[in-house]
Parts: structure tokens; C-alpha cells; sequence
């Protein structure tokens, strides 16, 4: 095991869930989304940082897989990681702009999780600065995430 983590036996929770992520393989079954449309100037920046502290804060958002003799352990890191991608649509039509931010954060929502190299949360957000607003898209893996954090 690393020496930059903390190591624990899984949770039955997370076992279950990373057996289904292994049956699941190449699919996103196991995320879940949340999207949010802002009006106005987005700082991009100053929201990772309040991310990234947030993931700091949480051990489980720290958290990576590893199966090793028959045992699945999670490891919990010390630094927070996010993964980001980030796209700019400038376009004059509004309603085709948002139709492309849509579609490409469907995109990113379904793409899965590599639960043994992390992290298990990642950031897409889109700015139509055409239309002065943004839409911001937090992805997790279920093993992180329960439906009822997702509304915090």
C-alpha cells in the first residue's frame, strides 16, 4: 500500500458498491449528478479552491479502492484531488448553446470512475459568456455519495 494514504478494510457499502462497479465496467452507472445553472460572472477558480477544500475536509472524497488478497481496501488519502474539465461555447444563439453545454456535460456524467487510481469526484463546467451564465456539473461515484448528500 501507498505511504501518502491511510489504509482501511471497505465498508460493506462499499463493497457492494465497488463489486458493482467491476460489473459495470465502462459504464456510469454508479454516478451520480448534480447540475446547476449560474447567472452572472463564474470564477472558476475561486470554486475549485472552495472544492478542493471541501474534498480536503472529506475523507471519503479522498478516498481510492484497492483489492489485495481478497480483501478490498480503501485508501485515504491525505491530499484532495479533483479531476476538471472545462469547456467555453461562444456562440450568439442562446438556446443552441445551451442544447451543446447539455449534451456535453450528459457526456461527462456518464463517464465512469476508475475507483482504484481516483479521485471519485470530478467538475464539468461550461460558460456561455454569450449569455452571461454558466452551468457547473459535480459528478460522483456512489460509493462516495449517497442521493441525500447530493441535495447538500
Amino acid at each position: 500500500m501507498n505511504g501518502d494514504a491511510r489504509c482501511i478494510p471497505a465498508s460493506l457499502l462499499q463493497r457492494q458498491f465497488w463489486l458493482a462497479q467491476q460489473q459495470d465496467a465502462g459504464g456510469g452507472a454508479n454516478n451520480v449528478a448534480s447540475v446547476h445553472w449560474l447567472r452572472g460572472a463564474f470564477d472558476r477558480a475561486a470554486f475549485i479552491a472552495c472544492l478542493r477544500e471541501t474534498i480536503a475536509r472529506h475523507p471519503v472524497l479522498r478516498t481510492t479502492y484497492e483489492f489485495q488478497a481478497g480483501v478490498l481496501w480503501q485508501r485515504i488519502h491525505d491530499r484532495p484531488r479533483l479531476e476538471e474539465c472545462h469547456l467555453a461555447i461562444n456562440r450568439g444563439d442562446e438556446a443552441e448553446a445551451q442544447r451543446e453545454a447539455v449534451a456535453w456535460l450528459d457526456q461527462e456524467s456518464a463517464r465512469p470512475f476508475d475507483l482504484h487510481i481516483g479521485p471519485v469526484v470530478r467538475m464539468a463546467s461550461v460558460e456561455l459568456p454569450a449569455a452571461n451564465r454558466a452551468m457547473i456539473g459535480l459528478v460522483f461515484h456512489h460509493i462516495a455519495v449517497d442521493l441525500r448528500s447530493k441535495e447538500l
